[in-house]
């Protein structure tokens, strides 16, 4: 069975952040939606479920793992309070509590001498930094 928000679609303009404009009941309502904001957004609008605009958005934001430094990770941590502070898998890590988009926020996280940085989802912890990104970023002087 289908849900109401099954049966939408949402109108997209792919920018660096695919920032949905408007969402509309069906397909067939989307045409007419591009062609109305076209003169606000341009010409580049679709329609595309919401399940594309997902997985889209997800696409953009999740970030593999980058080296950072004891200053930065130091300077996330103390700008703003920290959500989902933990220790786990040999791995202190945080998020911010600023979200860029939806789920989508920058976590930090440190083991021994080593520091990371990556978007994560938080409503997906298996994007949550690991020891095995350290691993990825730093090579087995990481383990």
């Amino acid at each position: 069975m289908k849900t109401r928000i099954d049966n939408r679609m949402i109108i997209v303009r792919f920018t660096v952040q695919h920032r949905a404009i408007d969402i509309v009941d069906g397909p067939d309502s989307v045409d007419a939606a591009c062609v109305r904001l076209a003169d606000d957004y341009g010409p580049d609008l679709v329609g595309i479920t919401w399940t594309e605009y997902f997985a889209a958005q997800r696409a953009c934001w999740l970030t593999p793992p980058v080296a950072s430094t004891k200053a930065e990770y130091w300077e996330m941590l103390e700008v703003l309070p920290p959500d989902n502070w933990e220790h786990a898998d040999g791995v202190e890590r945080f998020t911010m509590c600023e979200r860029m988009d939806g789920t989508f926020t920058a976590s930090y996280a440190q083991q021994d001498d080593n520091y990371l940085h990556k978007i994560v989802d938080l409503s997906d912890r298996s994007t949550f930094i690991t020891s095995a990104d350290f691993v990825s970023v730093f090579g087995e002087r990481a383990a």
